[in-house]
């Protein structure tokens, strides 16, 4: 019911709950406008940046797009927004943010993909009835940390294979080589992007970016998750994911459910990790002529 009544409220106008969403064309901005079906153009093609190595692909996006990204002038107001601004190119300040480093703390992941029109996709799971926290709630994948863990780092890759039976972490720093060999025998593919973006009091987030829709092979730990399809028409334009107990949500649907439906403000990290992702373009395309 919680998530019934979140919908409701989106369509009372969820351009105002999130401005910089209703500018890049996520959400309606007025309550007569529909809901838009994609991403915008300009975090579509961010997104798709987000992946390569330093210095490529901002020349593209500034082209496709006829929108090269601006800095802001050094007395420019605060962005209302803050960190959490979304508009490429923003001729307003953002604080600057201290780059995060893995701890030796728990992980919470935020798993995204693109689809092949460029719409942006989050992985959602539901966690299990018994669970002594939230119980059968909306969560991102993640979980404590292990002593076998070396940071947090460690401890998401770990934990997202355990809970969705994703093959393609197994390419990633610190990732052990049984999964690396597992990701390679199965033709799975390197993430696009995955790197901490936020620190919580003992949880890092990350971001997991994949290039396409990832590879998956049953869960070691699905049965800590709870089944999902009771949820499903709840929340729209979800689909069903591989991994047990969790759903595909676009993006602009994940952003609308309410604290009551979800753990651990999973909306406002979803928001928080595509904001990250355009202030690294912009940083890219401010920096690329800079020898390095």
């Amino acid at each position: 019911s919680g998530l019934r009544q979140t919908r409701l409220t989106a369509e009372a106008g969820e351009g105002e709950r999130w401005p910089g969403l209703a500018r890049l064309g996520l959400v309606a901005a007025s309550a007569s406008t529909p809901l838009h079906a994609g991403l915008a153009p300009a975090l579509a093609l961010a997104v798709q940046s987000a992946g390569d190595d330093v210095g490529q692909g901002v020349q593209r996006m500034s082209r496709q797009v006829g929108m090269p990204p601006k800095k802001a002038a050094d007395d420019a107001e605060p962005c209302r927004e803050g960190c959490m601004c979304m508009t490429l190119g923003c001729p307003y300040s953002h604080p600057r943010t201290p780059r995060c480093r893995p701890r030796k703390v728990n992980a919470q992941v935020v798993v995204m993909r693109r689809d092949i029109e460029g719409k942006l996709w989050v992985l959602l799971q539901r966690r299990g009835l018994s669970s002594a926290i939230c119980p059968g709630r909306l969560a991102a994948v993640g979980g404590r940390r292990e002593l076998s863990d070396s940071n947090s780092q460690s401890t998401a890759i770990r934990e997202v294979f355990e809970e969705t039976g994703l093959l393609d972490l197994g390419f990633s720093r610190g990732a052990p080589p049984e999964l690396l060999r597992a990701a390679k025998d199965a033709e799975a593919k390197k993430p696009l992007a995955f790197f901490p973006f936020q620190q919580g009091g003992v949880v890092d987030w990350f971001l997991l970016l994949l290039d396409g829709d990832g590879t998956f092979v049953p869960a070691p730990h699905k049965q800590s998750n709870a089944d999902i399809g009771p949820l499903m028409a709840a929340i729209s334009g979800a689909v069903p994911s591989p991994a047990f107990g969790h759903a595909w949500v676009p993006v602009h649907e994940a952003v609308l459910i309410g604290d009551e439906d979800c753990y651990g403000g999973l909306a406002h990290r979803v928001q928080e990790a595509v904001a990250c992702i355009v202030r690294r373009i912009e940083y890219v395309a401010e920096h690329e002529d800079r020898p390095t």
